[in-house]
């Protein structure tokens, strides 16, 4: 997905649990900073496998 989608999308689930709108902002930035971590070990471990990328 797209940032601004994956950023629009975070900021609805946000809403729809209850976060602070004033916190908002960091928690989505928090999500994506780990979701960009996790897939990029997602990705080596596929090319460890042998497997595209």
């Amino acid at each position: 997905m797209a940032p601004l989608v994956l950023d629009r999308f975070l900021k609805c689930i946000l809403r729809k649990h209850g976060y602070l709108p004033d916190k908002a902002e960091r928690t989505t930035q928090t999500v994506l900073e780990q979701a960009e971590v996790l897939s990029e070990g997602w990705a080596e471990a596929e090319v460890r496998k042998g497997l595209p990328a």
